[in-house]
């Protein structure tokens, strides 16, 4: 048996990757700020993007990816993030209001 094999690694490994990547999110989002105030938005975006694919459901990542498109001058490009943002949660609220995500013993139709 390895020791890659067994659950405390595992555990271990799993707690770690959530950790670096909570940390990586956090840098992306200080530099993403850090360009954004300078005025490079174009700069800020790609940073922007691999931010929110991180965390699809992440609202601060999206509004970053606005901002940035925005400030491009891309206002389409906003609106469009913008609806997949609001699809993407609507998409996950109406799943958990489909389920007993809740805990009441009630499901949602």
């Amino acid at each position: 048996m390895a020791i890659a094999d067994t659950l405390p690694f595992e555990e271990w490994q799993s707690q770690q990757a959530e950790y670096f990547q909570r940390e990586f999110a956090h840098a992306l989002e200080k530099l993403v700020a850090t360009l954004e105030q300078r005025g490079e938005f174009e700069n800020a975006l790609p940073h922007a993007h691999r931010w929110l694919t991180l965390d699809r459901l992440n609202e601060i990542a999206y509004r970053a990816v606005m901002r940035q498109l925005a400030g491009m001058g891309d206002r389409s490009g906003a609106v469009h993030a913008y609806q997949t943002c609001v699809q993407v949660l609507m998409i996950v609220l109406e799943s958990c209001l489909q389920c007993d995500f809740f805990g009441t013993g009630h499901f949602f139709h």
